[in-house]
């Protein structure tokens, strides 16, 4: 059955006030069981951490993830550049009474470059997962109108400089970038209406832990910006979360070394 194309009524403005941080547990953690790890999930521009609620639950509801906790962080989208806005988040993870060091992120969108800002600072990082995430640059018809989108564009310093950083280099063999293409009554299409699958992938930024494509099909509709805030819809992304049950399963022991924390 062919997907059918989300409506546009999206808040056109969606701008969280300030820096926010929240944590849940699943329910089947014994009580008084120490965190096997932590799982941040952060959001992408003009989409809240509410959005990523649903990834949030399927990833809780994971037979492995039962001894992890998950994190889910509000940060400014359209007035902050995205290394502002990771700045802010490492700022505010640092005054958590909690050990990061068994870390993996999940980033959608924007978020992907946000997590690896965090990264580049310094934040420990056992695997990071981005999902619809402009590596390379926002797609060349998309507009960018405000300092968060200018972060994201193809010209950006901010950009340009994530991507030569040493740290976020060395990390990234624990880095599993996705990317979603699809057909609609126009045919098919190597973007998911807002980024490229090149720029999804990081087609150029060398060799990463993996890379793969998601296809969604809509058949004779129209799909518009659809695949790409499909990439927010836990039923269309199976293979993260496959990839998820397989991180958290892991043993201490089979971690490979971390970055420290900044001091």
């Amino acid at each position: 059955m062919p997907l059918r194309p989300l409506p546009l009524w999206r808040e056109l403005f969606i701008e969280p006030r300030r820096i926010s941080l929240s944590s849940q547990e699943p329910a089947t953690r014994r009580d008084g069981e120490a965190s096997a790890g932590h799982c941040i999930l952060l959001h992408g521009w003009n989409s809240p951490s509410g959005y990523l609620g649903g990834i949030r639950r399927a990833l809780m509801s994971l037979p492995q993830a039962a001894s992890w906790r998950f994190w889910s962080v509000d940060y400014k989208t359209h007035f902050r550049a995205f290394p502002d806005s990771a700045r802010d988040l490492t700022e505010a993870f640092a005054r958590q009474p909690h050990d990061f060091s068994n870390t993996v992120f999940i980033g959608y969108s924007m978020g992907g470059l946000v997590a690896r800002q965090m990264v580049a600072l310094g934040f420990p990082c056992r695997a990071l997962i981005t999902l619809c995430s402009p590596h390379e640059g926002l797609a060349p018809w998309v507009l960018a109108h405000s300092p968060g989108t200018r972060s994201l564009s193809r010209r950006s310093p901010h950009l340009a400089a994530l991507n030569a950083h040493p740290r976020d280099v060395a990390a990234r063999s624990r880095y599993h970038f996705f990317a979603i293409t699809y057909d609609d009554i126009r045919g098919p299409h190597d973007d998911d209406g807002i980024v490229t699958t090149s720029s999804a992938l990081g087609e150029n930024l060398g060799m990463v832990a993996s890379r793969q494509r998601l296809h969604l099909s809509y058949g004779k509709t129209l799909a518009l910006r659809g695949p790409h805030i499909a990439g927010m819809n836990a039923r269309n992304i199976a293979p993260v979360i496959q990839l998820c049950a397989g991180l958290f399963a892991q043993s201490e022991a089979a971690q490979s070394r971390f970055l420290p924390f900044p001091s």
